[in-house]
């Protein structure tokens, strides 16, 4: 199957700055793929760069096979939902979402009814003759939607839509774009700096770093699996313990010189061992683990559904995460110690 879309080589610099550094991706029809990195990474760049606000200096963006780097945004089989939803504030809801296909040509009539169905899709059937200063954060974003989808686009592009809004209305947003998505069938690229977001939405996660893609995944593949320390650590939170591997394959653990009996495989002969903190518990919380660390109680977090414990073993911070409240009299100072199971590293190689 050919890709819907194909971005081959694209590189973009503004004066001295490299934003984007030969980028190549392809995305297919009806997939949530996410553009996750920190700001200044190049995301939104690239975003603006397949909409055709921006031209590449270099490479190709292709739909469906077609060359659309020189075109403008108008004539590229795409829309765009920005973070400011951009809506007419003058006109009824309704006049907002079918003022696309009057631009295409289509009677007030059709254009209305269109406009009436696209409401529909995203719950807003009732409010068509409201004004946008007569609707919530979240129903405007909805109306944005609607006019983005009306005129059914092959490629939708979202630019932090939800970055505005309070963190429940986001969460329900979240499920409420994704569910969409899943009806139209229409391909989503969504731009986003908020990890949880990325995870819980795209079917594949694209983390840009200093203009380039340092990894594309699925979301659960790149959280156990990150291809470098920069991966693990943007996507939640990393212990990272420099190891070394013995002559015999086995692991050595900079931390207390724990020796690990796992085969490496084809592991780098140093780098960096990965331990999410569900990864580690509290040796007296169950039956004994493959290996332990031992160390001292820093901090305990209580978040509500769970707890995080810091722990100080040889001077680096490792942290648990423990279900539920942390066990009864557990505080700063206390001796802890730490267990995991060896196949829960991820080997990383290098330090960076």
């Amino acid at each position: 199957m050919s890709a819907l879309l194909s971005i081959e080589g694209v590189s973009t610099r503004f004066g001295a700055y490299q934003a984007l550094d030969r980028i190549d991706l392809a995305i297919n029809q009806g997939e949530f793929v996410a553009l996750l990195g920190p700001s200044g990474c190049g995301k939104t760049t690239l975003l603006r760069s397949i909409a055709g606000f921006l031209t590449p200096d270099a490479g190709r963006i292709l739909i469906e096979g077609r060359d659309v780097s020189r075109l403008p945004p108008h004539h590229r089989p795409l829309n765009t939902v920005f973070q400011n939803y951009a809506l007419f504030p003058h006109m009824s809801v309704l006049d907002n979402v079918a003022y696309g296909p009057r631009r295409q040509g289509a009677s007030r009539a059709v254009a209305a009814e269109r406009a009436r169905a696209a409401l529909d899709m995203v719950g807003l059937a009732e409010f068509g003759p409201r004004y946008p200063r007569e609707m919530s954060g979240g129903q405007q974003q909805r109306v944005a939607l609607a006019r983005a989808i009306v005129n059914r686009p092959k490629l939708l592009l979202l630019d932090e839509p939800l970055s505005a809004l309070d963190l429940k209305l986001r969460k329900r947003m979240q499920l409420e774009l994704k569910h969409l998505q899943a009806r139209l069938g229409i391909a989503f690229v969504f731009v986003t700096h908020d990890q949880e977001e990325a995870m819980t939405m795209a079917d594949r996660i694209v983390v840009m770093r200093a203009g380039a893609i340092e990894q594309a995944g699925a979301g659960a593949d790149i959280y156990r699996r990150p291809a470098s320390r920069f991966v693990a650590e943007f996507i939640g939170d990393a212990n990272l313990i420099p190891y070394a591997v013995e002559a015999g394959g086995a692991l050595r653990l900079q931390a207390q010189g724990l020796r690990v009996t796992r085969a490496a495989g084809d592991a780098p002969a140093s780098g960096l061992a990965l331990l999410r903190p569900e990864d580690l518990r509290l040796a007296q919380d169950g039956p004994g683990a493959d290996c332990a660390l031992s160390g001292t109680v820093r901090d305990v977090i209580n978040v509500g559904s769970h707890c995080m414990i810091h722990v100080d073993v040889d001077g680096q911070t490792l942290v648990a995460r423990h279900g539920g409240a942390a066990p009864a009299g557990l505080r700063a100072g206390d001796a802890a110690t730490l267990a995991f199971a060896a196949t829960d590293l991820h080997l990383i190689g290098g330090q960076s």
